[in-house]
């Protein structure tokens, strides 16, 4: 799974360059997912609401859907976007804003507070959005040059289509070319001849071990 975190200090314009990678990305005919990191303490669950009901009662998943769309909630221990893979698999890029303690490549927006600089703190930063200053030894890009942002990410990043995703409790699994091929072509001879599955689309296949 490819992660890029978008970092910065509050009111740096963090949603503003997620929804500027987003349209990018998506432009380049990548499938991408947006998460939003909710770094400060107390529950992220609003009081009252009836899915927040559903969990305290002990559901480990409470799902609030409609015809404009749905909304998963659910207790999750591990703030690694690992831990979100059941649901964040088969898109090509995951886009988390926060996250900046993370071993993930980061770009960082800067827009002159007196924090400083995060990319000097920080690991992983690929390149620093300001309009504020240039600094040497990282690339830097304007707020309005998410285009060329995008062309540079998409050169330094992995950014190629996944046929085929293995993910083992939870985690997803690193395979070789040799194996992701074999994967696939053994699940497609499985599966292509079945009834109703000649001109299918995805495959998912989960597995579990007997107690």
């Amino acid at each position: 799974m490819n992660v890029l975190c978008v970092i910065g200090w509050s009111k740096s314009g963090k949603t503003a360059l997620m929804e500027g990678l987003i349209k990018g990305f998506k432009g380049r005919g990548l499938r991408v997912a947006a998460l939003k990191h909710h770094g400060h303490p107390g529950d992220v669950f609003p009081e009252g609401k009836d899915t927040t009901r559903f969990l305290k009662a002990g559901a480990d998943l409470a799902v609030l859907f409609g015809q404009g769309g749905l909304e998963l909630s659910r207790p999750l221990l591990d703030p690694d976007p690992q831990g979100l893979l059941p649901y964040l698999w088969g898109y090509d890029l995951v886009l988390v804003e926060g996250l900046k303690g993370s071993n993930y490549p980061k770009v960082e927006v800067y827009n002159g507070s007196p924090e400083g600089l995060l990319y000097q703190k920080v690991k992983g930063v690929l390149a620093l959005v300001s309009d504020q200053v240039e600094v040497q030894g990282i690339p830097t890009f304007k707020t309005h040059e998410v285009d060329a942002l995008v062309d540079y990410l998409m050169e330094k990043l992995p950014l190629k289509r996944q046929r085929l995703t293995l993910v083992a409790d939870g985690r997803e699994v690193a395979l070789n070319a040799f194996v992701e091929r074999m994967l696939y072509g053994l699940v497609k001879a499985m599966v292509a001849p079945l009834k109703g599955c000649e001109d299918v689309k995805e495959v998912v296949l989960r597995w579990e071990r007997d107690l």
